[in-house]
């Protein structure tokens, strides 16, 4: 009977080893990289509570606590990806110009934003999210009601 050489016996541990190895090396990263997503997860979730907090606080405060604060509220409505402002529909090109012309020119700060979904045709998520984005670049205040 003939004993196997040293080095088929090796590789199999060597294998394990280097797995061993290779995942403790690149753990660090991916627990550094979770939580710099958890954190920015927190951010935004505090940006939303903020937001709520000041609707809130306009909404149900008293007088002298929303004083130095008017908010001029527009509603706006998006149904099945298209967006009105009262009754005009806007194109998407132009969803930018037209929130920064009734910020500017009408003085709105406050948007409240209506999701309507018509049966056959749902409002997509990244419809929202790039009103979300406009709305967070141009600094508005708004909150986000779905029925």
């Amino acid at each position: 009977m003939k004993k196997p050489d040293i080095a088929r016996r090796m590789l199999p541990l060597l294998d394990i080893i280097f797995l061993l190895l290779a995942f403790f090396i690149i753990l660090p990263h991916g627990i550094v990289t979770n939580e710099r997503l958890e954190i920015t997860g927190l951010k935004e979730r505090n940006e939303k509570i903020q937001n709520e907090l000041e609707y809130y606080t306009w909404k149900y405060g008293d007088r002298k606590e929303s004083s130095e604060k008017h908010h001029n509220i527009l509603m706006l409505k998006l149904v099945s990806n298209d967006l009105y402002i009262e009754a005009d529909k806007i194109p998407f090109a132009a969803w930018k110009q037209e929130l920064e012309k009734n910020t500017k020119i009408n003085n709105k700060n406050f948007f409240m934003v209506k999701i309507q979904d018509i049966a056959g045709k749902p409002t997509r998520t990244g419809t929202i999210e790039s009103l979300e984005t406009i709305l967070k670049d141009l600094k508005i205040t708004y909150i986000i009601h779905i029925e």
